[in-house]
């Protein structure tokens, strides 16, 4: 089974919130400012509801590396579902999400926020066509030259400090790869730290 996986006590506090006040949430939120809040607070609590119960069954140690691979894709994906839900419920109730800006998980140059949506990239979302390395857009002024683009290799476990990664290719002629690392702890603890900054 994934270790990597989230406390459901939130989310089982949350749904019994919801059941308890559908009938203020639906007449509140079904028609707010000419949005259907209701069913995006409904969408969340379906997906928060998919992501938390299937994190166990995603196997990371899988016999085969393409197996092992698309399921290190799976954990991302799903991940990312948990996060974006979480944002998405903040607006529905206007708070606040106080990682915003915040950078202290992966402790790289930019928001973990924009960190993790490059890990997402490389990894799992379109590993076949991205615009940065380190989630840092370079942006070419006044020039004629096609924007520089990024391909991932295939991921593969690597132990040590990391425990996947991916070689990026350039779309340049004569570039060198670039080793892109990812930490199953780092996005695990990315993802907990998000569903619980709250205000």
């Amino acid at each position: 089974m994934n270790p990597y996986t989230l406390d459901d006590s939130l989310l089982q506090q949350f749904k019994q919130a919801v059941f308890d006040h559908d009938d203020f949430l639906i007449n509140a939120y079904c028609d707010f400012n000419g949005e259907n809040r209701w069913n995006l607070i409904c969408s969340a609590k379906d997906w928060l509801s998919v992501s938390v119960n299937g994190l166990p069954y995603i196997d990371l140690n899988h016999e085969i590396d393409d197996v092992r691979s698309l399921n290190v894709a799976q954990l991302i994906m799903t991940y990312d579902i948990v996060v974006e839900s979480v944002k998405k419920l903040l607006q529905v109730f206007d708070l606040e999400h106080l990682l915003k800006g915040d950078n202290s998980i992966f402790n790289k140059p930019v928001p973990d926020d924009r960190y993790f949506k490059q890990i997402r990239a490389c990894f799992a979302a379109h590993p076949v066509d991205f615009d940065s390395t380190d989630g840092v857009k370079v942006k070419v002024k006044g020039s004629n030259q096609k924007p520089e683009r990024y391909l991932a290799s295939w991921s593969s476990d690597v132990g040590g400090n990391a425990d996947y990664s991916v070689y990026l290719y350039s779309n340049k002629p004569g570039s060198d790869p670039i080793p892109f690392l990812m930490n199953f702890a780092q996005i695990h603890a990315y993802t907990a730290y998000s569903t619980t900054r709250v205000q």
